[in-house]
């Protein structure tokens, strides 16, 4: 449907002379509801055991069937407070329900069997609960839809899939050109080359892609250029919290000569075969120095560790302040996503 509506867009030359592109990514909801891990358990053995009285119904008044479908046949138990007594007991009694799935073919025994493998272990020969910490990721969050994984972003954790639209964002009315759904663990930085390529086969004359931080890495603004697409996108922010960042040091590559704050030149400046750049201030100059609180607190002087990329990104952080890059990039918030 989606490809038949970009169809008729393209027909009616909605396409002709654009020349940029913008991309966000948001949340694609599972539509599933967040269960409890006592909840979890309990409605995948119910799920097992409304097998068995399918393929199994010689069960009916087997006592340990019957035992187990008054615990968790009607599925009345959902909702209710699990103490870690009550989970080990549910743990128990999902172990007792595969015993009786051996030898007959039971559709979620094998999703029963996960459940029980990634929440419980044993300790000595002793069945206990999986602490949060001991518990993958991207475990089993419901039976109903057991492949559903669980993202997080600072706005919060959630359920499903990422979508990344990809949208034109010149003058006038805009519309989607792309869409590509992703893991919602992935990266975003690791869909930016399917991300541009789809936009340019949509819109082959795009000279701009706008994107937020997480998709503008120094290498896909580098691949991008390479495929004629400037790549408008924030840089990211260096992690050292106070004092001097290296954009605070005068830094001539070219020289081999770097200025610290207080205007004082290197002692050494090496740069490995990988391209990394490691340079440093003398011991007793930085010792001396009126600003050392500000810079380093490593008696053996100050010291810069630059990675091969580190031009490029310090050249993007000073495109970024420029009017130019603010009126460009503006186009960009008029995507209402996350």
């Amino acid at each position: 449907l989606f490809g038949s509506v970009l169809g008729e867009i393209r027909r009616l030359g909605m396409l002709e002379d654009r020349r940029c592109l913008r991309v966000d990514g948001t949340r694609l909801l599972a539509d599933v509801s967040h269960l409890t891990r006592g909840d979890l358990v309990g409605e995948t053995i119910r799920l097992v055991l409304r097998d068995l009285c399918r393929v199994a119904p010689e069960l009916e008044g087997d006592a340990e069937f019957e035992r187990l479908w008054d615990l968790y046949g009607s599925g009345s138990w959902l909702g209710q407070a699990c103490s870690a007594e009550k989970l080990l007991r549910m743990g128990q009694d999902g172990y007792a329900a595969l015993t009786l799935c051996e030898g007959r073919e039971v559709g979620h025994a094998g999703l029963l069997q996960r459940v029980l493998r990634e929440n419980f272990g044993t300790t000595d020969g002793k069945l206990r609960a999986l602490e949060l910490s001991e518990m993958e990721s991207d475990r089993v969050r419901t039976p109903h839809e057991p492949d559903a994984l669980l993202g997080v972003r600072r706005s919060g954790p959630w359920t499903g899939d990422e979508v990344h639209l990809v949208e034109t964002a010149d003058a006038g009315l805009n519309v989607v050109v792309g869409v590509v759904v992703t893991d919602p663990r992935q990266e975003d930085s690791t869909v930016l080359e399917e991300v541009r390529e789809l936009g340019l086969a949509q819109v082959p004359e795009a000279e701009v892609l706008l994107a937020d931080t997480g998709y503008g890495t120094i290498a896909n603004i580098v691949e991008s250029e390479e495929a004629g697409v400037d790549l408008v996108s924030p840089p990211r922010n260096s992690t050292r919290q106070n004092g001097y960042q290296a954009s605070d040091f005068h830094l001539d590559f070219k020289g081999r000569v770097a200025r610290c704050p207080a205007g004082h030149e290197n002692a050494s400046w090496v740069t490995r075969p990988d391209g990394t750049t490691f340079i440093r201030w003398s011991a007793s100059l930085c010792a001396a120095c009126p600003l050392r609180q500000r810079c380093t607190t490593c008696t053996q002087g100050r010291r810069l560790e630059l990675a091969p990329s580190w031009e490029r990104l310090h050249a993007g952080r000073i495109r970024a302040k420029t009017d130019e890059f603010r009126e460009l990039y503006r186009h960009r918030a008029t995507l209402p996503l996350k």
